[in-house]
């Protein structure tokens, strides 16, 4: 009996060690252990114990330090890191955020199978020094931990874990909403260098937490923030599909009203006095749907061909916007010398045989086209109200959203004079019947396309002797520098940013009227305002990123910061809209 005794006892003790050893796989590095627990199927809790004084860092491990992340080193198995435990938020030397873990920190881990494991913890700890580690594990079958310790070790773990939420990103403000009401809410994106720091920006809004911020990358968007409360702390997956329909018909609309007004900008006038100019010599009271037709489909074609080679450039990775077509000098050269053509065949300069003026008659439905087309290409330059957010959304949308966008501006951008073709008696009524009157308006409607060719002699000098910088009235106009701006972002300094152009006449009449007078260089010098000039007569990458940032395509376009916090002012703006 002694003898089965015995034999009972040491079988018990091997089973014991058995299941000891099946309940804790651990290996350890200078200053930190890690133990694996797992179901035996698909689960797996990684508890990091940290020794005193020392600590490991967060996947996002903040301004400094290297992330702890696990890499699956068996490409036959899927590894996936379910949750990761809260970090805590600390100033490095006072001044760097970092994002760390001391004494302990939980991995949840699924793995789609529960045989031939092999993984790594990779990770930093540091106190006085800092020492980079690599931990493997390799495990032929995934032991069960026991149920009492699974148990235990699970619920420990998920107090660490941060309760997981869906945030609807709102495309409207750039931004997501949270039902949160706690102070000192912190955000900590799931990666470093996603966003920028200094555009992730927390705000309140009555009981709701406003999180906005600016992707440096939109091919590599933040999916994820961490969002850290006194109380508790969330894991809010981003959803960008979420899509407001009321918004984007308030776009819609938008970019249609900013299409009829487009037709009263400056750039616009000389192209548009052709069309004028047709309307009045064809003297009849009968509707001409087809050349109706033609101008408005002449203008969406070119609507569509300019978004067509924006999406291109934008999905090769290059930043630009609305107008580019005249940052080159080969364009405005040949828009030159065909407006100069026109100036001389308007002022009968340059006669057109009787053969071809009845061929261009014949064509009238052609003309008509091709009117509504250069009538677009040359709006280029301007930008009018309603435009600017119109074509911001565009280029932050889907291609299905950015095309809609542009259709119902070229859609308000025909509607006038489509309406003209179709209702030709409004004109007859307050327009004398034809005579030599017309001979003169003729010249007269020549002069703005005469003006159009000296201002694309203007830009295209601009851009053969780019300046470096501007100053005027006494003024110090910085060229635009990211770092620059951000040091006086810091001071707390304010500052001002104008995104121009020599192509842009409406920057160029907000120049003379708005920015070279005695009013706002008294202003900018009573504030202590810094003044900085992005100037894209010349293609420009980092100023069209910038441009990007701030959700516009097309300028001009005007930042004014106070700190941290700026407001994009109206396109015709006056002083009062900086100190409201």
């Amino acid at each position: 009996m002694r003898t089965v005794g015995f034999l009972f006892f040491m079988l018990f003790g091997l089973l014991s060690l058995d299941l000891a050893h099946a309940e804790n796989i651990s290996q350890n590095a200078d200053n930190t252990s890690i133990e694996i627990f797992s179901d035996g199927k698909n689960e797996i809790i990684a508890k990091f114990s940290i020794n005193d004084g020392w600590h490991i860092y967060y996947q996002n491990p903040g301004e400094i330090g290297k992330p702890t992340f696990v890499e699956n080193l068996n490409p036959e198995n899927t590894l996936q890191t379910v949750d990761i435990s809260v970090p805590t938020i600390e100033k490095a030397y006072d001044i760097m955020d970092e994002y760390i873990y001391r004494h302990n920190a939980y991995f949840k881990l699924y793995s789609a199978q529960a045989k031939n494991l092999k993984f790594a913890f990779n990770f930093l700890e540091c106190a006085d020094v800092c020492k980079p580690q690599k931990i493997v594990f390799e495990i032929d079958n995934l032991p069960k931990t026991g149920a009492k310790t699974w148990e235990k070790i699970t619920s420990e773990a998920g107090k660490t874990f941060p309760l997981n939420i869906s945030a609807d990103f709102e495309k409207k403000h750039n931004r997501i909403r949270l039902k949160l009401t706690d102070e000192n809410i912190k955000a900590i994106p799931e990666k470093r260098d996603i966003i920028s720091d200094e555009n992730l920006l927390i705000t309140s809004d009555n009981d709701d937490t406003l999180i906005t911020w600016q992707n440096i990358d939109e091919q590599n968007k933040l999916n994820s923030l961490l969002i850290v409360t006194p109380n508790k702390s969330y894991n809010a997956k981003i959803n960008y599909d979420y899509f407001d329909w009321t918004y984007f018909f308030y776009i819609a609309l938008t970019a249609f009203l900013g299409g009829i007004i487009l037709n009263a900008m400056p750039c616009v006038f000389p192209i548009l006095s052709l069309k004028i100019f047709g309307l009045i010599k064809n003297n009849c009271n009968k509707p001409r749907y087809g050349d109706a037709l033609a101008y408005t489909f002449g203008v969406l074609s070119s609507f569509w061909i300019l978004a067509a080679i924006l999406d291109i450039l934008k999905e090769g990775g290059t930043a630009i916007g609305w107008g580019f077509q005249l940052q080159s000098p080969v364009f405005v050269s040949l828009m030159m010398i065909l407006f100069f053509f026109l100036f001389l065949y308007m002022v009968e300069a340059l006669p057109f045989p009787e053969l071809a003026n009845d061929y261009l008659h014949k064509l009238s439905r052609a003309n008509s086209f091709m009117t509504g087309f250069f009538a677009v290409l040359i709006a280029g330059p301007c930008t009018g109200p309603f435009m600017g957010a119109a074509i911001g959304y565009a280029f932050m949308q889907t291609d299905i959203e950015m095309y809609a966008v542009f259709t119902f501006l070229a859609l308000g951008y025909a509607l006038p004079f489509a309406l003209a073709e179709i209702y030709p008696h409004f004109l007859q009524k307050i327009l004398p019947k034809p005579g030599a009157w017309m001979a003169k308006l003729k010249v007269l409607l020549a002069i703005p396309v005469l003006l159009t060719c000296l201002w694309l002699a203007s830009v295209l000098v601009a851009q053969i002797y780019a300046k470096d910088g501007i100053n005027k009235n006494n003024l110090n106009w910085r060229k635009y520098d990211t770092e620059a701006i951000q040091a006086e972002i810091n001071s707390g300094k304010k500052i001002f940013i104008d995104f121009t152009a020599e192509w842009c006449l409406t920057c160029m009449f907000n120049e003379k009227t708005r920015l070279n007078n005695k009013e706002f260089a008294d202003f900018v010098k009573n504030n202590n305002i810094e003044l900085f000039k992005a100037d894209l007569t010349e293609s420009n990458e980092e100023y069209n990123q910038a441009l990007n940032s701030y959700g516009r395509d097309g300028i001009p376009v005007y930042i004014y910061y106070e700190g941290e916090k700026y407001r994009i002012l109206p396109i015709f703006f006056d002083l009062e809209d900086l100190t409201n």
